[in-house]
């Protein structure tokens, strides 16, 4: 059979760039999963967010001479 030499040109093209995108999202996701696994072994201080609410509780109390209370707060970034 005779082949249309665009036709070749056109699969090989499209063989090379599947496998080239295949490549790039598999080391992508490689090393995703050594950054998690490094991120996940470091100590990260947590925040302790009792300490946060016991000061605010407190600030309203003074600010209210006792009578005001904190219903509910919401962190803004």
């Amino acid at each position: 059979m005779n082949y249309d030499p665009n036709l070749t040109i056109l699969l090989g093209i499209l063989v090379n760039g599947m496998i080239t995108v295949f490549s790039v999202l598999f080391l992508v996701f490689i090393l995703s999963k050594i950054f998690i696994s490094i991120v996940s072994k470091l100590k990260i201080k947590e925040d302790n967010g009792d300490e946060v609410e016991k000061a605010i509780k407190d600030k309203i109390s003074e600010l209210s001479g006792g009578k005001g209370t904190l219903i509910k707060y919401t962190k803004i970034s």
